[in-house]
C-alpha cells in the first residue's frame, strides 16, 4: 500500500487531482486516495458504466468498490462479476476486499 503525502512548509501545495477515497474503498479495498476521475465512476448514480484505462489506472479498485457498495446497500443484493483468469488479474485484490467487508462470494472457473 502506497500513500504519497504532500510535502509540509510552505511551498506545499495539495494535488487538486487527488481526492480521499470514500470509506468502502479506504475500509475494504484500503486504497486512500483516487483520481478525480475514479471518483467520479464510484460516485455515479449510471446502472451502466462503461470503465476504461491502461493497466495500473484503478478500474479494478473503482469495481471492487462498487460491488461491496451495493451488496451493503441491501443484502440480498447479487452480484456476478465476470473478469478474465491467468497472471495479473486482480483476483487477489478482490478476495481480500470481499472477504474484510464481510461479503460472501463463490469464485468459479472454468477449464
Amino acid at each position: 500500500k502506497f500513500t504519497f503525502l504532500p510535502k509540509k512548509g510552505k511551498n506545499s501545495v495539495p494535488n487538486p487531482g487527488v481526492v480521499t477515497a470514500p470509506a468502502v474503498i479506504r475500509n475494504f479495498v484500503k486504497v486512500d486516495n483516487l483520481t478525480v476521475e475514479q471518483y467520479e465512476a464510484f460516485e455515479s448514480s449510471d446502472n451502466l458504466l462503461w470503465i476504461n484505462g491502461p493497466a495500473g489506472a484503478g478500474k479494478s479498485v473503482i469495481l471492487c468498490g462498487r460491488i461491496i457498495k451495493l451488496v451493503q446497500l441491501n443484502e440480498d443484493n447479487k452480484v456476478v462479476l465476470f473478469k478474465f483468469g491467468g497472471k495479473g488479474n486482480n483476483c487477489q485484490l478482490y478476495q481480500s476486499a470481499l472477504k474484510n467487508a464481510d461479503v460472501e462470494y463463490q469464485d468459479t472457473s472454468m477449464s
